[in-house]
């Protein structure tokens, strides 16, 4: 071999050495970074300390790795590609007391990170918030992604990611192992903001003082009753917030499972199996574990807030950003689906993302301060959904029998665009056209699960776990009501009078075409197959099977325990248990003021019931166990009782 070309040789090999010792410093825009090691993981960090240098590029992983040995203190900031290949990312161990915190700190609006695993310890410090095993604060896409360990912080804590912007999706990842926080917990996020899609939560969330297999009559709760009175005067002390899937979401979370128990025995406010309080949209989720609390505890939702005009522009464009995902999903599902039928047909739904397009645009350019940019939004939003709707007419004209099944796309995609014309036209209502002065306006009788409205909504979920409080507890959700910041042990139960005197309110809480099949506990008062108390709000198209069982107090009903609001359409078939006021679908009603225009009784319409009233109660009926309320086309199976406390009325 000639001097020369061993020259040549040498300086090849040592170029590749200098490269593969520093792989990341002539990264560029759009170049592909490869991670094998955990000193080039390391190395990824220290480049994401600038915010804009993650921007356009995608980083592989390549292969597992574990940061046993090396001392790995986060990502600072990631916003563009970040592939796992499904590889796993050992012995995580982070316990500094920044905030945010988790794998990433933040991921910004056009990150994309998925098939990515994360084993490990994320268990901050000090007066921590924002904390999450895989992301601190999420703005982009987590598709994929799971994270198994323990993950610990004060105040909105998830399995997954501490708190999920507007715009930021967690769809199809999952969390085991444990999450513990005071406020704002969640199995896979904390804070939802924006969309939670088709995600499990195995984790055990706030659960380390109770075992879940224990039954409440095993249990001496003396002293966890005197230290929940030792801290009635300090509330910093109390869970709040609790929830398989989230802690707390003004957003969108569907259809996503929960099979980890949540909450502790007797302990803690607004407990959920799927989010501890929400005034967004719950649909299609399922909770498959026992769920325990103290007050406002449910099966789906611990405390269901009611949507009201006031909204933050960043929850009410997070509505438009949930519903363009979707339908662009639906969309891509259908493209797949039409090129294994023909070549033309996948050409026409392939054209249907060009309409889709300017949409996105104009969202992207909203400026909350300039209401033409709204106005220009709503415009783009009628064309498009004009032009998708007659190609997708011609598109279902042009499917054949060999074709079938792209009949279900299109009926997918004209749902999608129904909803995302009415998200659409509520969230400019509420941005552009909103009225902050006069009187509160209720209207929360609604039982449509098409309507357009998407917050305060919880529909078609079921619940199969055991659920178990002291007061407000349901199979569905534990209380409608709206939130008292002061004191966690009241809510606000009226919508009148001073607390409001200077807003004006559209009120919009329902729950939709959902069934509970677990048994139902509470030890104090207001015990429901579907909810616990409804002090505002509508039921409709429910169905409850399990056992409703009052310990002690007033009020339990095969539907609602206390119902200040509307039950329509629903059904019940269970056992009934308690002291006064137990009713097939509600314990008891309430009578408005007389003379008092702006309040209303509560309803009950079109409810059957097949229930067994069990230990000879007081005030008990087959419909009602009181006579308060209003009442009409109720049907039941005679036996010991009649329809309200034990009269039989037309």
């Amino acid at each position: 071999m000639s001097k020369h070309v061993s020259v040549l040789i040498s300086l090849l090999l040592l170029t590749a050495l200098v490269l593969s010792l520093c792989p990341l410093a002539a990264a560029e825009e759009g170049e592909v970074i490869r991670i094998r090691t955990a000193e080039e993981l390391i190395e990824l960090a220290r480049e994401c300390s600038l915010d804009t240098w993650s921007n356009g590029k995608k980083v592989v992983l390549e292969n597992d790795l574990s940061l046993s040995t090396v001392d790995f203190a986060s990502i600072p900031i990631f916003n563009g590609e970040f592939d796992g290949g499904g590889h796993t990312i050992y012995d995580l161990n982070l316990s500094s007391a920044q905030s945010p915190c988790g794998f990433f700190l933040e991921t910004g609006k056009d990150a994309d990170v998925h098939d990515l695993n994360l084993s490990g310890t994320v268990a901050t410090i000090g007066d921590d918030s924002v904390v999450g095993g895989l992301v601190g604060v999420n703005r982009g896409l987590l598709a994929g992604c799971t994270f198994s360990g323990e993950v610990s912080a004060t105040r909105v804590v998830g399995g997954l990611a501490g708190r999920n912007e507007a715009g930021g999706v967690i769809t199809a990842c999952t969390s085991s192992g444990s999450v513990r926080g005071l406020s704002q917990t969640g199995g896979i996020v904390g804070e939802n903001v924006g969309a939670v899609i088709d995600s499990v939560n195995r984790a055990f969330v706030n659960t380390e003082s109770v075992d879940p297999t224990l039954r409440f009559d095993t249990i001496d709760t003396s002293s966890i009753l005197n230290f929940i009175r030792s801290l009635r005067t300090d509330n910093a002390g109390i869970t709040t917030d609790t929830g398989g899937i989230a802690g707390f979401s003004t957003g969108f979370i569907e259809r996503c499972q929960n099979a980890g128990a949540v909450g502790y025995l007797h302990l803690g406010y607004n407990v959920g199996g799927i989010v501890g309080r929400s005034n967004g949209y719950v649909k299609s989720c399922v909770n498959d574990s026992d769920i325990y609390g103290r007050r406002d505890v449910g099966g789906i939702v611990g405390q269901a807030e009611p949507l009201t005009k006031i909204l933050e522009a960043a929850n009410a464009l997070s509505g438009i950003s949930y519903r363009l995902y979707a339908l662009n999903q639906s969309l891509n599902d259908a493209a797949a689906d039409a090129r294994t039928a023909s070549s033309q047909l996948a050409e026409r739904f392939d054209n249907l993302t060009y309409f889709l397009a300017p949409v996105g645009d104009a969202v992207n350019a909203l400026d909350v301060t300039d209401p033409d940019t709204f106005y220009y939004l709503q415009t783009v939003i009628a064309d498009c959904v004009y032009n998708m709707t007659n190609e997708v007419a011609a598109i279902g004209q042009g499917v054949d029998g060999n074709a079938w099944i792209l009949m279900d796309d299109v009926d997918e995609i004209n749902g999608n665009l129904t909803a995302l014309s009415g998200t659409a036209i509520q969230t400019i209502d509420s941005l552009v056209n909103s009225d902050t002065s006069g009187d509160i306006l209720v209207d929360d009788s609604t039982d449509n699960e098409d309507d357009g409205y998407t917050y305060g909504k919880t529909t078609r979920c079921d619940n199969n776990g055991s659920i178990n409080g002291d007061s407000n507890v349901g199979g569905i959700v534990g209380s409608l009501s709206v939130e008292s910041e002061l004191d966690p042990e009241s809510d606000l139960s009226t919508l009148t009078g001073n607390r409001f005197s200077q807003n004006r309110l559209s009120v919009y809480a329902v729950v939709i075409g959902c069934v509970n099949r677990g048994s139902v506990t509470a030890k104090r008062e207001c015990a429901g197959g579907i909810a616990g108390k409804m002090d505002l709000g509508t039921a409709a198209n429910c169905a409850s099977y399990g056992p409703v069982v009052l310990e002690d107090g007033d009020y339990a009903g095969g539907i609602c325990g206390l119902l200040y609001g509307t039950v329509k359409n629903s059904c019940a078939k269970c056992s009934l248990s308690g002291k006064r006021y137990i009713g097939g679908v509600v314990g008891n009603g309430y009578d408005a003021e007389h003379g008092n225009e702006d309040d209303r009784s509560s309803l009950v319409s079109g409810c059957y019931t097949l229930v067994e009233l069990r230990e000879n109660p007081q005030f008990a009926g087959a419909i009602s166990g009181g006579g308060a309320g209003l009442y009409e086309n109720n049907y039941f199976v005679p036996a010991d009782y009649a329809g309200l406390d034990r009269f039989a009325c037309r």
